[in-house]
């Protein structure tokens, strides 16, 4: 699977790209992988997808239910524990990935080595 966050955000897997759903999905998992491979707590994904004074009363569950959709997209027909892997972990959530799926942490490890 590979994961494109510069440029548009897209996913794609073996049979092409991945629909990713509405605005709320992509936007959780755009900034999941802004913080691949670490926990991110619920409370800062509610913050960057609604502005403090905006969210609505039923955020939290607009938020677990865009993971769910997530969960199932990037899952696809994989095996389980393949990657990248959507997972609950106090206090939130974290996208697990391999480096070299996402186009953003293979041109970090670029820029690292040129350096």
């Amino acid at each position: 699977m590979r994961i494109r966050v510069l440029g548009p955000l897209e996913v794609e897997d073996d049979s092409g790209l991945v629909e990713l759903g509405g605005v709320r999905q992509r936007s959780a998992l755009a900034y999941l992988l802004l913080h691949a491979n670490q926990v991110v707590s619920t409370s800062q994904l509610l913050t960057a997808l609604w502005p403090a004074d905006d969210a609505p009363m039923t955020a939290r569950k607009i938020l677990q239910n865009a993971v769910w959709r997530l969960r199932g997209a990037l899952s696809g027909n994989r095996p389980e524990g393949a990657l990248p892997e959507l997972l609950t972990r106090s206090p939130g959530y974290m996208l697990r990935v391999a480096p070299d799926q996402v186009d953003l942490l293979v041109f970090q490890q670029r820029v690292a080595e040129g350096r």
